[in-house]
């Protein structure tokens, strides 16, 4: 994209921390590329689900970097996790913190990965 070798890209992915957007033919976002790196324009967000997680044996869960104030994400999830706080206040803090964010967790259900799916 920039016309640089990537042993002396300049770090030009500082320009789009997110990764730059890629759509389809139809001009929808697909994915985001992020120097060698191509992954889903959508935030994988589980959330909502970890109550059902939890009762699955899942103990841990890895928070991927974005552009927002990653540790008050780690709280919400943890806030989340320790059941201190409920379905519609998560949306809302994590909205309030990520706000351009597409989120999904579609794949976990068994639908298309870009499906927003609301957690029992």
């Amino acid at each position: 994209m920039h016309r640089l070798h990537e042993d002396n890209c300049r770090s030009v992915c500082d320009q789009d921390p997110d990764g730059m957007e890629v759509e389809t033919l139809n001009q929808e976002p697909f994915l985001a590329v992020n120097g060698l790196q191509a992954v889903s324009h959508r935030c994988a967000s589980l959330v909502g689900d970890l109550p059902a997680l939890r009762e699955m044996g899942v103990a841990s869960l890895r928070l991927s970097p974005q552009h927002c104030e990653m540790v008050a994400v780690a709280w919400v999830f943890r806030d989340v996790g320790d059941g201190r706080m409920e379905a519609a206040a998560r949306r809302e803090a994590l909205a309030a913190l990520y706000p351009f964010a597409p989120f999904s967790n579609g794949f976990l259900h068994g639908k298309a990965g870009v499906a927003p799916v609301e957690a029992a």
